[in-house]
C-alpha cells in the first residue's frame, strides 16, 4: 500500500503539539470548534478497517502515527510500526520506522493450534512443524516434536531474518 505524503513537518508543527511521553497529539492553534490544547484525533469507529486512531486537517483524514512520526523527524517513511502492537499507543518510545516484511513480522499470529506464530502440527497430528515467510517464499524449517521446540526454531530464523521485529505470539 503506498501511503500519499503527508503536508509538510513545518505545517504539522503549527497546527499540532506532540507530548512523546504520553502519546497525545493536541491542537496548537484553533481550527474550527477545535481550541488550542485540546486533544487531536479521533479514535476509530466500529467497523473501521484501519482500526487506527486518525486526524483530520484542511479536509484531509490522516493516521494519527503518521502524522507523529513526520512531526518528530519530517520523514514520510512508507511503513511505521507499534512495537508492543497497540494501534492506540503512539508514544514515540513505541512508533519506529520499518518496511513491509519487517512491520509483517511483527504481527500477532494467526489462531493455530500450537499457540505459536508459524508452528503447525504436522499431516498426522503428532509432531509439530515450523515454517517462515520471507521475500514472498515460504520455507520449511522443521519438523518437532513439542510446539515449544518448533516455535523456538522459527524464532532462530525469524531473528535472522528480521531482527528485533521478530515476534513469536
Amino acid at each position: 500500500m503506498k501511503f500519499i505524503p503527508l503536508p509538510p513537518q513545518q505545517l504539522l508543527r503549527e497546527h499540532f503539539d506532540y507530548n512523546p511521553w504520553t502519546g497525545v497529539l493536541s491542537w496548537r492553534i484553533q481550527t474550527g470548534k477545535m481550541k488550542p490544547g485540546k486533544q487531536a484525533g479521533s479514535q476509530p469507529k466500529a467497523g473501521d478497517r484501519t482500526h487506527y486512531p486518525s486526524v483530520r486537517l484542511h479536509d484531509r483524514i490522516m493516521l494519527m502515527h503518521r502524522v507523529i512520526y513526520k512531526w518528530m523527524t519530517g520523514e514520510d517513511p512508507e511503513y511505521i510500526d507499534h512495537i508492543n502492537q497497540n494501534k492506540s499507543d503512539n508514544r514515540w518510545a513505541n512508533i519506529r520506522s520499518c518496511t513491509q516484511a519487517q512491520n509483517n513480522a511483527n504481527i500477532k499470529r494467526q489462531a493455530s493450534a500450537s499457540g505459536y506464530k508459524c508452528v503447525y502440527p504436522n499431516c498426522t497430528g503428532t509432531r509439530w512443524v515450523a515454517q517462515i515467510t520471507n521475500g514472498g517464499k515460504r520455507r520449511h524449517i522443521g519438523t518437532y516434536d513439542t510446539p515449544e521446540e518448533a516455535s523456538a526454531a522459527y524464532m532462530v530464523e525469524a531473528r535472522k531474518a528480521w531482527g528485533e521485529f521478530a515476534r513469536a505470539k
